[in-house]
């Protein structure tokens, strides 16, 4: 019994001896499965973290280079930061990844517009890389927590591996957390990014105004569908070109108002200039960014007609101001021409002629030429104020500018004050006659009405600032302005004026002729002791501009000239005039004088550039058309080329006007002068 006992216990005992072995070695084996299962849980978590944290910052490379793109970067410039990021997801094992990656670079490679569309391919797989990772670390995670839920009985050294393995795992749940928070944040990010593109597109798309940006260098980087317009180019043909030949700017055709030598320096300080963009005159502003530069086109042609328009109204303006004084200088030399003419006349009617008539009438006839040239002179400078003569300017003297402008004044002027000059040396300016001449008039009448009726004094004024810039100064005594009246009186339609009389644009006008001139105009004035207005003007860098006169030439023989006049008097009068030198015909209008130019053989024709119906202008370009040598045998008359047309007309062919009246000895000497040009052609 005993010893069944004791072979039972030891039977017992081996068996538990047995179970015990069986179960140390289960034990060990479960410990070394537990533990090469650990290592291995260990190494491969490790490995996963690695990949998570190399394939966050592959993604953040990817977002950084799709941020760029989607900021309307050219792909050529983003292509060298955007390499190092796809060239080792183009190894990856992931063939979606590889493939996408392979595909973009070559977008970039080849500067695809699809380029930002192919990274954000490889973002995507990324991301759906990442999301499998999470989803891999997840089961590790399960598997991790079975395995220690069983190595509990296995004592410390399983709850340190345990909590060794629960501490990387919260490291991996926070990383994975952190993840995911930055992918929701870059997410974030890049659609408000795709929306304030989106927004910015739309805006400036909705823009009348071409914009233009531009890198450091000049290098277009963006315009909108304005620009696109204006310039008549794509944007694909313009986006990284210099800004220089998009504008088709070159030194024959780039006003001086902007050079191509000084564009890129306008562009960084912020500036303004006019040029001419194809046919349409266009007002550039730049105005500097971080990076480069924003210029803004704007198509000026409505805002230059209404400018012209304006200034026009104010010219005519003037001309009503001064009208009754002219008047009245024009009808005093007419006062005597009539008189002298009427004696001249009834003297010469007289059989016999008294003794001594004859000298009479030549004193009359004398003094009544005396008295058209003076008419003459006073319809000339009244042109001069009237109608531009020249759109662009060139360099011209200040002083004969002034002086017309206060003969046109004087007669308005003198009755209540009175004109005093001034005039010292100045130096040329560039500009118009017509402009300045403007310009010195509107401030001479304005000075004048701030006077009382009588006794008040007008000081003008022409010399040089210390700087070397022409000075015109304007002063009067009269009840000058306050402050706050001084700032307004350059605002268009101001005026102080409450019984209607002003427009309010003279002074608007002259301000904004002063500075297209380049200049500035300043005003100094107190109440009750009077106004001084001062226009400075930069000097002219060329030198003033001399019309060459007409070569007076002796033809060695009689040419037959062909007056083409609706005025049948003057055609007579031009006759008689030229008849002791040529042989003289006249037509009365522009059919009469193509039919005769076409069928008999004429030297040289005398035209008159304003008629009814067909105009000079009509019958010289048919003419031309048939025989380009017409174009040297047309001598124009003109009281004053009154349209855009007639005005660019002439500014084409300068040499072959006269402007009416003219002497009879300057109608021959222009009359030979184009006879002698045809001679040299033929």
């Amino acid at each position: 019994m005993t010893s069944t006992t004791t072979q039972g216990h030891g039977t017992g005992d081996a068996r538990r001896r047995g179970r015990a072995r069986a179960l140390v070695w289960l034990g060990a084996l479960a410990l070394l499965l537990f533990a090469a299962w650990s290592t291995y849980v260990v190494v491969t978590v490790s490995r996963l973290r690695r990949e998570v944290e190399q394939r966050v910052g592959w993604l953040s490379g990817l977002q950084a280079v799709q941020t760029r793109l989607l900021a309307g970067e050219a792909p050529a410039t983003v292509r060298p930061d955007a390499l190092p990021v796809l060239a080792p997801l183009s190894d990856l094992p992931d063939d979606a990844i590889a493939t996408a990656a392979r595909t973009a670079r070559r977008a970039l490679a080849d500067e695809q517009p699809q380029a930002g569309a192919r990274v954000a391919e490889v973002a995507l797989a990324l991301r759906t890389s990442l999301r499998d990772l999470s989803i891999r670390l997840g089961g590790f995670w399960s598997a991790l927590n079975v395995t220690v839920g069983g190595a509990l009985a296995f004592g410390a050294l399983a709850l340190a591996l345990l909590a060794a393995v629960l501490r990387r795992n919260d490291d991996l749940r926070l990383t994975r957390t952190a993840l995911a928070d930055e992918v929701g944040a870059r997410a974030a990010v890049a659609r408000r990014l795709a929306a304030e593109q989106a927004e910015l597109e739309a805006i400036l798309g909705s823009l009348r105004d071409g914009v233009i940006a531009v890198d450091a260098e000049g290098t277009v980087r963006h315009l909108n569908r304005a620009a696109e317009r204006l310039i008549d180019r794509a944007a694909a043909d313009t986006i990284g070109r210099s800004l220089e030949r998009v504008l088709a700017l070159d030194a024959s055709t780039t006003p001086p108002a902007l050079d191509v030598a000084t564009l890129r320096a306008r562009l960084h300080l912020g500036a303004e200039a006019g040029l001419r963009v194809g046919d349409r005159p266009v007002a550039l502003t730049a105005a500097p960014s971080e990076d480069g530069a924003v210029v803004v086109l704007r198509d000026v042609t409505t805002e230059r007609a209404r400018r012209e328009a304006q200034a026009a109204a104010a010219r005519l303006g003037s001309v009503g101001a001064i009208a009754a004084g002219v008047a009245h200088e024009i009808n005093d030399p007419l006062a005597y021409v009539t008189t002298n003419l009427a004696f001249a006349r009834r003297t010469l009617a007289r059989q016999p002629l008294p003794e001594g008539a004859l000298d009479e009438v030549d004193d009359a006839l004398t003094e009544a030429a005396v008295g058209v040239d003076r008419a003459t002179a006073i319809v000339r400078d009244l042109r001069a104020v009237a109608l531009p003569n020249d759109r662009d300017g060139h360099p011209l003297e200040v002083t004969p500018v002034v002086e017309r402008s206060l003969r046109m004044a004087a007669a308005s002027v003198r009755h209540r004050a009175t004109l005093e000059r001034a005039f010292a040396p100045a130096p040329p300016v560039h500009g118009t006659e017509a402009g300045l001449g403007q310009a010195v008039l509107n401030l001479v009448l304005n000075a004048a009405k701030a006077l009382p009726d009588e006794g008040g004094r007008v000081r003008v004024s022409v010399g040089t600032t210390g700087e070397g810039e022409a000075l015109v100064e304007v002063q009067d005594d009269g009840c000058g302005m306050p402050p706050e009246l001084q700032r307004r009186i350059f605002e268009p339609f101001f005026t102080t004026r409450a019984d209607g009389d002003g427009h309010g644009l003279g002074l608007a006008i002259t301000r904004r002729t002063i500075e297209e001139m380049g200049g500035r105009i300043e005003v100094d004035s107190t109440p009750g002791e009077g106004t001084r207005m001062r226009l400075i003007l930069p000097p002219s860098a060329e030198s003033t501009r001399v019309t060459p006169l007409p070569r007076a030439e002796t033809p060695s023989r009689r040419r037959r000239v062909l007056v083409v006049d609706d005025e049948p008097a003057l055609g007579r009068a031009l006759r008689r005039s030229l008849r002791d030198h040529h042989d003289v015909e006249i037509a009365g209008g522009a059919d009469e004088a193509e039919r005769r130019l076409l069928a008999e053989d004429f030297d040289v024709v005398v035209c008159d550039l304003l008629m009814p119906g067909r105009d000079g202008i009509e019958l010289f370009e048919a003419l031309v058309a048939r025989d380009p040598r017409w174009r040297s045998r047309f001598l124009f008359m003109t009281g004053g080329t009154v349209t855009a047309r007639t005005e660019s007309f002439r500014l084409d062919m300068p040499r072959a006007f006269i402007d009416k009246p003219f002497s009879p000895a300057a109608l021959l000497t222009a009359l030979n002068a184009r006879l002698g040009e045809r001679d040299r052609e033929s």
